[in-house]
């Protein structure tokens, strides 16, 4: 049960990265920034508000999608993604 919860979560986790990096920062800082230029009189604050949110738009991602995908890590079982081999004698 565990292991599904955990599996769930790595899920969510890249999922919710994606979303937020992608759509919410990147995406809409695009066309927050071409509405700010077709509009008559041009806000400094927005535009570079809209700039920073696409600079800004991997970092925030991965920090938004690293804690679901931390605590999935932490449910799953030590050997599910550790690598051993008897064959070489590699790993613990």
């Amino acid at each position: 049960m565990k292991k599904r919860i955990g599996i769930t979560l790595i899920i969510i986790g890249v999922i919710l990265g994606l979303y937020i990096g992608v759509w919410l920062c990147f995406v809409s800082g695009i066309a927050g920034m071409m509405t700010e230029l077709k509009a008559d009189e041009v806000s400094n604050f927005k535009f570079g508000l809209h700039i920073a949110k696409i600079l800004f738009a991997g970092p925030i991602g991965i920090l938004s999608g690293c804690g679901p995908v931390f605590i999935g890590l932490s449910l799953l079982p030590d050997h599910f993604y550790t690598y051993t081999s008897k064959k070489n004698n590699i790993g613990p």
